[in-house]
C-alpha cells in the first residue's frame, strides 16, 4: 500500500496518536488486530504510524467489527467535513458503479 502512495496506519493500544489527530483525506490503510493480540510488532514496524480509538471507562479494547466500524465512520466523517463530501468517484463512475451492483442483484 505504501508503494501506491497510502499512509499505512496501525491500530494501538499505546503509543501512536488517536483518530481526530490524523487527516483523513489523504488515502490511509489501517491494520487492525485482534482484540486480544493486536497487531504484531513485524507489522508495526512497517506502518507509518499508530492511531487508537478513544475510550472512556473501563474498557481497554474493542471487537475487532466494531474497531473497524469505528475508524471507518470517523474517516468518512473527517473526509466530509474537511471537504464537504466523501468519495473520490465522477458522477459518471458513481453512476456506472450503482448500475453494475443493481445488475448483480438480478438473478
Amino acid at each position: 500500500a505504501q508503494a501506491r502512495g497510502y499512509r499505512v496506519l496501525t491500530t494501538v493500544f499505546e503509543g501512536g496518536h488517536p483518530l481526530e489527530h490524523y487527516d483523513w483525506t489523504i488515502p490511509t490503510a489501517v491494520v487492525l488486530g485482534n482484540e486480544r493480540e493486536g497487531v504484531s510488532e513485524e507489522a508495526k514496524a512497517l506502518c507509518d504510524g499508530g492511531v487508537y480509538i478513544s475510550m472512556n471507562g473501563f474498557t481497554e479494547s474493542l471487537n475487532v467489527s466494531v474497531a473497524s466500524a469505528l475508524v471507518m465512520h470517523h474517516a468518512v466523517q473527517d473526509r466530509i467535513r474537511r471537504r464537504g463530501f466523501h468519495g473520490d468517484l465522477t458522477p459518471r463512475e458513481q453512476a456506472t458503479l450503482r448500475a453494475v451492483f443493481l445488475a448483480r442483484l438480478v438473478p
